[in-house]
């Protein structure tokens, strides 16, 4: 569904594992990334690695499940973050970054795509973080999982927003205008 609605379906099938912070931390160590491996994540996409037995393999995002239950919302969260990771290594600036040999620790959360799918999602109510800004996880699955209630005047006004994007002829997955000017919800 993100990929569909966000992305446009540019993103190929990739893996998904969900592990604990210790299997992760085992594969940083394995890709010689030890400091990397001192830190705890919740999420995290790995263009390539290398398994024990050395097979490679290539673009798998991880979810930790070592923290406890993870919100809904968080554990969306966290995925588009390492989707839009994805995007830009596969499509994007970092991966002219990375062709060019200039990657610094760091660069894949200031790209112009990074900068923009957080955005683009930021106004679908979904709250995509470059770090967790030394939050634990606690404080990260209230805070990402909490809804701003809209005001009456702010629905109307973002109900207002999509009919004119639909009137413009601009495509709305999973919305359309009809010929009599209703708005339908495409359900599948």
């Amino acid at each position: 569904m993100l990929n569909e609605y966000f992305f446009g379906n540019e993103l190929e099938r990739i893996n998904f594992c969900i592990c604990s912070i210790q299997e992760l931390r085992d594969i940083l160590v394995q890709l010689g990334k030890q400091d990397d491996a001192k830190y705890d994540f919740y999420a995290m996409y790995l263009p390539q690695y290398q398994t024990e037995e050395n097979k490679i393999v290539k673009h798998t995002i991880f979810v930790v499940d070592s923290y406890g239950k993870m919100a809904f919302k968080f554990a969306v969260s966290c995925m588009m973050h390492e989707m839009i990771h994805y995007y830009d290594f596969t499509k994007g600036t970092m991966k002219r970054i990375i062709d060019a040999g200039t990657y610094q620790r760091g660069d894949e959360h200031y790209t112009p795509e990074f900068k923009r799918y957080s955005r683009f999602a930021a106004k679908e109510g979904l709250k995509v973080m470059p770090n967790g800004y030394g939050k634990d996880f606690e404080e990260l699955n209230k805070d990402v999982a909490s809804f701003k209630q809209l005001t009456e005047e702010e629905k109307k006004a973002g109900w207002n927003k999509m009919v004119a994007r639909l009137k413009a002829g601009e495509d709305i997955p999973g919305v359309a205008l009809a010929p009599n000017g209703n708005v339908v919800f495409i359900i599948s």
